[in-house]
């Protein structure tokens, strides 16, 4: 299975969501690979980080990028039961061959207008997908959204969704947490990071959804 945590979008958290969900599938067992298509890096370094801190399990993480992407995750999907891809902020040759065999795409937003108007551009690119690959599945995550229960953003950006059809918005949502930033000091997730419990049961449940919710 090809999951691809992937946006037009710089500085949503897609890198953030990839390495916790990785790391809470290495804990369940899971075979799987990150790869990192990002000029950034920054999947990689955070697993550089956790080899370093000593923390198990090892979680392998590749870097990949170039025309031959698409072969390669199909490659990878043979001898990996989960192959986990962090795809950069913009509209690249990654992202689009990476939608080209994904199984499924999560595309987390801010709840704000420029992350929003992104999402036309996102539909574009996952119908021209859908055109060669007819099983993709594309679903946006509410990511960073604001603590405060009167700001209405997340509610209004919801109601913003129904104007994309070719997305499915997952019901769970991330809040602006610091402990999303700390964890990259050590490579850990934040159910190892274990100092924000509220940011823990958020990343279980997004786990969850995205892994048994969706049959």
């Amino acid at each position: 299975m090809i999951v691809l945590i992937g946006g037009e979008k710089g500085g949503t958290g897609k890198t953030t969501i990839t390495v916790n969900l990785a790391c809470q599938a290495a804990r369940e067992n899971a075979d799987l690979v990150v790869v990192d298509t990002d000029l950034q890096r920054s999947a990689s370094l955070f697993f550089i980080a956790r080899d370093e801190s000593g923390i198990e399990p090892h979680i392998p993480c590749i870097e990949k990028r170039g025309k031959t992407l698409g072969k390669e995750l199909r490659n990878l999907s043979g001898k990996y039961d989960l192959v986990l891809v962090d795809a950069g902020g913009r509209d690249s040759m990654e992202l689009r061959y990476s939608l080209a065999v994904a199984d499924e795409v999560y595309i987390p937003i801010q709840p704000a207008q420029a992350d929003l108007w992104t999402l036309e551009k996102m539909q574009n690119l996952v119908e021209e997908a859908q055109a060669f690959n007819e099983d993709l599945a594309a679903f946006v995550l509410l990511n960073r959204c604001s603590n405060n229960p009167r700001n209405l953003d997340a509610q209004e950006a919801r109601e913003f969704l129904n104007d994309y059809p070719a997305f499915s918005p997952l019901r769970t949502e991330t809040k602006e947490r610091v402990v999303y930033q700390r964890i990259f000091r050590s490579g850990q997730s934040v159910q190892e990071h274990a100092k924000d419990n509220s940011a823990i049961e958020e990343m279980q449940n997004l786990y969850k959804e995205i892994f048994y919710g969706q049959e």
